[in-house]
């Protein structure tokens, strides 16, 4: 027990760390486009979309023809819409729930490795454990969100790399802590 949350905390932190670099350095910031004009695009959010939520544009609760045509000759987008802004406390708040997701994503990355660790008798295969896991989530979600809901490319690569490092990092400490020697108690093994 003491080393799942060991590996927890200490695998949940170094995820997190490395996401606050990785998103905080200007690179990947490149996926994103900016509008021509902000301040028309806001007055215009703030006209038609009336509270904060995930629109599909065109509405899907229209009739399916309508929706159709509407879609055929575009535009069509996903919109992640917060009406009322983002004010000074906005990011302490994203960066704690941040922190909270990395936790339980640290905690299900031990809980698999220990529920497979009888054939990752090494490190490395631990960690390689942990890689294969982040490639997963990067190809289902990541990819599914650029064939599904119209992520750009260089979104979707950026996104796919962070899943794979930041699981790569995380397994590189939770591999360190779920051991084969600590469930048999044999401390001479690797």
């Amino acid at each position: 027990m003491k080393q799942i949350l060991l590996s927890t905390i200490l695998g949940g932190f170094a995820m997190f760390v490395f996401g606050a670099v990785f998103w905080m350095n200007p690179l990947p910031m490149n996926a994103f486009v900016d509008p021509k004009d902000d301040v028309a695009v806001q007055e215009s959010l703030q006209v038609n979309m009336e509270k904060t939520g995930t629109y599909f544009v065109p509405g899907v609760h229209q009739e399916r023809a309508v929706h159709e045509e509407k879609a055929k000759t575009g535009p069509v987008a996903l919109v992640h819409y917060v009406r009322e802004g983002m004010g000074p406390y906005a990011m302490g708040k994203m960066m704690g729930l941040g922190l909270v997701q990395q936790f339980l994503s640290a905690l299900i990355l031990t809980l698999l490795m220990k529920s497979v660790l009888s054939s990752l008798t090494t490190y490395g295969a631990r960690v390689r454990f942990s890689v294969v896991v982040g490639l997963i989530a990067a190809v289902f979600i990541d990819g599914g969100n650029m064939i599904w809901w119209f992520q750009s490319l260089a979104f979707t690569l950026f996104t796919g790399l962070f899943h794979v490092l930041a699981f790569t990092i995380a397994g590189l400490v939770i591999a360190r802590f779920i051991r084969p020697e600590i469930e048999t108690g044999d401390v001479s093994a690797s």
